[in-house]
């Protein structure tokens, strides 16, 4: 038997009023986030292809992508190749 609650609230005894509806905001929410991530991600990277050579270098050596001795090494080669 339906009671006087349910026949004037659509939503009563829905998937919505069990509170599916923080799952699916917080779904899309995600996947925004995600979204924003990767296109930062991606363009972040293209930013770096056109920055100067040294500090591509210096950063890599700040970082410990590279020892001393290549950092060296590699800067003395930038420097003679121009």
């Amino acid at each position: 038997m339906i009671d006087a609650m349910q026949m004037h609230d659509p939503w009563a005894g829905s998937m919505w009023a069990g509170g599916m509806w923080l799952w699916a905001v917080l779904f899309w929410g995600l996947a925004i986030a995600g979204a924003v991530l990767v296109v930062k991600s991606l363009l972040g990277r293209g930013l770096e292809r056109d920055a100067d050579p040294l500090d591509i270098l210096k950063r890599r050596y700040a970082r410990g992508d590279i020892d001393r001795a290549t950092f060296e090494q590699m800067k003395k080669d930038l420097e003679d190749s121009r």
